[in-house]
């Protein structure tokens, strides 16, 4: 697998576009922190908005509507890609141009499953959710299975709120 496939997987709150390269992570809290047993992390498909627009129907079977943080109504389709129950470890790091940036590692057992999901979703975005609140929206850029990046938070403080809620745990600085 290419490094800079996990790092580009997910760019930036509300990425509709294809993914870029993403500089090299420095400072990253390498061994990571499990999450909470409460946290509730998922990534799902995103349904185009032209097909349920024009069917009326969004493919994939199970289907939720949220909503993202400028309003924008997102239809969740299909099974969860990643869940909490495949989280190993969320890790704070900062890449080369000081954004901050939150590490998901996975288990082993869930690698497989997640590579070949991801496989069939590249060039579709999904939405990664953190109790149940839209964290970001990306195009996946290629397969993965160990690991996967959310950067382009907004600042430091978002990043720290997110690894407490996804961790239950205090920042690591």
């Amino acid at each position: 697998m290419r490094p800079w496939t996990l790092k580009c997987v997910f760019v930036g709150l509300l990425l509709l576009g294809a993914c870029q390269k993403s500089p090299p992570l420095v400072d990253a809290d390498v061994a990571g922190t499990p999450p909470a047993h409460d946290a509730r992390i998922v990534m799902r498909q995103v349904a185009e908005p032209s097909h349920a627009a024009s069917t009326g129907v969004v493919p994939g079977g199970q289907r939720d509507v949220v909503r993202d943080r400028h309003g924008q109504v997102l239809h969740l389709v299909g099974q969860a890609i990643v869940t909490t129950a495949d989280v190993l470890s969320v890790g704070q790091a900062v890449d080369g141009d000081g954004v901050p940036a939150l590490s998901l590692r996975f288990h082993p057992h869930s690698g497989a499953r997640i590579r070949q999901a991801t496989e069939a979703a590249v060039g579709r975005r999904v939405a990664v959710l953190v109790d149940d609140e839209v964290i970001t929206v990306a195009t996946i850029a290629g397969p993965f299975g160990d690991a996967m990046q959310i950067s382009g938070l907004e600042d430091h403080d978002q990043a720290n709120r997110l690894f407490a809620r996804m961790t239950g745990k205090a920042p690591v600085h």
